[in-house]
């Protein structure tokens, strides 16, 4: 915990709002200019190795800024002028709920060992949420003006895209999953002299849900293998079944719910359609947004500057 905390002090130390990212000092060698934002050769460098996810060498000789990697740069610097223009940053308390948020889903000090054996440098871990941050806060400033979709245009889409929410029949169900056939046999037989699966299931199942009286939630039809599938879909509610092999043992069901396959009326989709259409706006403002900022902002490849330090690093 004290060295997670001494990392992001560092970063803090840094600066959330781009400190330890300012322009070049005087004698660096200028890579690539986008708009008024000089970059130097090796701010351009360590850029390179967020952007290029590992697949760009940013120490290769020649280095090429073109296609795809020169785009998703400029884009980078482009948002970030805007955050600079704007006063966007991300503050103390913002990084360290992010990282809080995501921690949550690693006991103790498991996240840093898990970034540590993936060979994720933790820092420049917590400099690229720092920067998604920002995007995301750059996204909401530039889409704001974004409607939400009306209900003509939710009504449209759930006529057009029925397959989307056609639902497959889904049943919910009990089970008892034994390793043996014979203890699969004894404790039908104790079912079938009128005792409940739900009391039996903690004593005979080794299965997760066991301990919840055998529930196992609901399955859509297809999710499971072909012998269980076939079984539980054919069941009544209420019935238990013949004992099942499969894979995972020997099973004994009992459906206690079944739901046909059909297509739920619009009012009960109504609000997944809206925000999913909300979302799509949203990006598309978002992508008219960059591409109006390249096409209104000079960029320039100093390609000298590439070349001298490939005949410097040639020679030496």
């Amino acid at each position: 915990m004290k060295r997670f905390l001494y990392l992001i002090l560092i970063l803090l130390i840094c600066g959330l709002s781009n400190g330890c990212n300012q322009g070049p000092s005087k004698g660096d060698m200028i890579a690539l200019q986008v708009g008024n934002k000089k970059i130097s050769l090796e701010r351009l460098k360590k850029d390179i190795a967020f952007q290029g996810a590992e697949l760009i060498d940013a120490n290769s000789h020649p280095l090429k800024l073109e296609g795809p990697l020169l785009e998703s740069l400029v884009d980078y610097y482009l948002i970030q002028t805007y955050a600079e223009e704007h006063g966007i940053s991300v503050t103390q308390a913002e990084l360290l709920r992010a990282v809080g948020e995501i921690k949550k889903d690693y006991p103790g000090d498991s996240f840093e060992e898990t970034l540590l054996r993936r060979y994720v440098n933790i820092d420049e871990w917590k400099e690229a949420l720092r920067r998604e941050l920002v995007k995301k806060k750059v996204f909401e400033a530039v889409t704001v003006a974004a409607r939400p979709p009306s209900f003509q245009q939710i009504e449209k889409y759930y006529r057009t895209h029925v397959d989307e929410f056609k639902r497959p029949q889904r049943v919910r169900f009990r089970q008892i999953v034994t390793r043996s056939l014979e203890k699969a046999k004894e404790a039908l037989s104790r079912i079938n002299k009128g005792e409940s699966i739900a009391n039996l299931a903690p004593l005979y199942s080794y299965s997760p849900e066991a301990t919840k009286g055998g529930e196992v939630g609901w399955v859509e039809k297809g999710q499971l293998p072909p012998s269980m599938d076939n079984v539980l879909f054919s069941l009544p509610v209420g019935k238990v079944s013949r004992i099942v092999k499969s894979p995972y043992g020997y099973h004994i069901f009992q459906v206690m719910d079944i739901v046909q396959e059909g297509l739920p009326q619009l009012r009960d989709v109504a609000d997944k359609i809206q925000s999913q259409l909300y979302s799509q706006a949203r990006e598309e403002a978002f992508k008219k947004w960059l591409a109006e900022q390249r096409a209104n902002t000079t960029v320039k490849v100093m390609t000298k500057t590439l070349e001298r330090t490939r005949s410097s690093n040639e020679k030496g």
